[in-house]
């Protein structure tokens, strides 16, 4: 029990620090580069999904978290998955506040100049991951036992 508070915790502090470096950047654009120009700093557009990928459309974000949602409270079968599940809609749920308030969602990170994203992404990414690896070690969740 305490494991998942302190990860609900941590996505929550990440969440808001996501959300809090997409204000500071749009309110006052700046660049900071690190370890020469492997890692950088800086606001970009993106109206794709992630690392964009092309997308417009909000509804089907909002769809795509409820979903999630009803997977987590009215399935108990999937109990084992809440918490990645979890994590992957407080992403998708920043990156659609920023549809909801911009038009598009606002990536800060940039390695090696090839790939954009920010924090909300990586919270998608690691739950992602998470519910594969959980589905892996227990097969009977992928087939409905």
């Amino acid at each position: 029990m305490f494991k998942r508070v302190v990860w609900i915790i941590l996505t929550i502090v990440l969440f808001s620090i996501d959300q809090l470096i997409k204000i500071k950047i749009t309110s006052s654009p700046f660049q900071i580069s690190l370890w020469g120009d492997f890692l950088n700093v800086y606001q970009t557009k993106n109206i794709g999904l992630f690392t964009g990928i092309p997308f417009n459309s909000a509804e089907i974000v909002l769809i795509f978290i409820l979903l999630l949602l009803f997977l987590l409270l009215k399935q108990p079968r999937y109990k084992i998955l809440s918490l990645p599940l979890l994590i992957i809609a407080i992403g998708a749920l920043g990156n659609l506040i920023d549809r909801i308030r911009w038009g598009f969602v606002i990536d800060y990170i940039n390695i090696l100049n090839f790939s954009h994203f920010n924090i909300a992404d990586l919270l998608i990414y690691i739950g992602c991951v998470w519910t594969i690896l959980e589905i892996i070690k227990k097969p009977k969740i992928a087939n409905n036992e």
